[in-house]
C-alpha cells in the first residue's frame, strides 16, 4: 500500500494529523496477469516483482477507510471488470505475514526476513532467527492439526504465546 502525503490541520493545540481519504491510497498486488494497455500503465515494481495496481470494491466494508494501521491488506478474490478490484479486504499486520503469510526465509546476515518471496521486512539476527523458530512451530501445529483433528491446538502452549504475540503486536501488553 502507498500511502497518500500526510496532511494536517491547525487547531488551538497545534498541528493534528488529518483522516486518510479512501480515494487517495494506492493499492499494488504482486504480478498482472496480461499485457493490456491498462495492466502496463498500473504496473510497478517492488524489488524486482512486478506489482499492479489494484483497487477495494465498492461493496466492502473496508471501501472508505482512508487509515490502516498496517501497510500489508490481504483479500479473498480479485475481480476484474472496469478494474481489478479486490473483495473481502481485511489488514493483515507485519505478525499475521510472517506467521501464516507463505515461505519464510531468514537471512540473518542481512537482518532480512523475506516471505514468500515477495515481502521485505527488516529485523536484527536475533529477532529474525526467533520468528524464524516461531513461524517453524505454527507449521508443526498445524501439522499435527491436519494429521489428527482431535489434536488440542489451542491451548497448547505455544498456540497461547502466538495469540499473545498478535494480539499485543509484539509487544506482550
Amino acid at each position: 500500500m502507498h500511502r497518500a502525503t500526510t496532511k494536517y490541520a491547525e487547531t488551538s493545540e497545534g498541528a493534528v494529523e488529518k483522516d486518510g481519504i479512501a480515494k487517495e491510497l494506492k493499492f499494488y498486488t504482486r504480478g498482472g496477469n496480461d499485457d493490456s494497455d491498462a495492466t502496463k500503465n498500473t504496473m510497478k515494481f517492488y524489488h524486482g516483482v512486478p506489482e499492479e495496481r489494484v483497487f477495494v470494491h465498492p461493496s466492502s466494508a473496508n471501501f472508505s477507510v482512508g487509515n490502516y494501521s498496517c501497510p500489508w491488506l490481504v483479500y479473498y478474490q480479485l475481480v476484474r471488470t472496469s478494474k481489478p478490484f479486490m473483495r473481502d479486504v481485511t489488514e493483515c499486520s507485519n505478525y499475521d505475514l510472517l506467521l501464516f503469510g507463505g515461505k519464510v526465509e531468514v537471512i540473518a546476515a542481512e537482518g532480512l526476513i523475506v516471505v514468500d518471496d515477495y515481502v521485505r521486512m527488516s529485523a536484527n539476527a536475533r529477532i529474525a532467527a526467533l520468528i524464524g523458530g516461531l513461524r517453524r512451530k505454527v507449521d508443526d501445529l498445524l501439522s499435527k492439526k491436519i494429521s489428527n483433528p482431535s489434536y488440542d491446538v489451542v491451548n497448547s502452549l505455544e498456540m497461547k504465546l502466538i495469540v499473545k504475540l498478535l494480539r499485543t503486536d509484539g509487544l506482550g501488553q
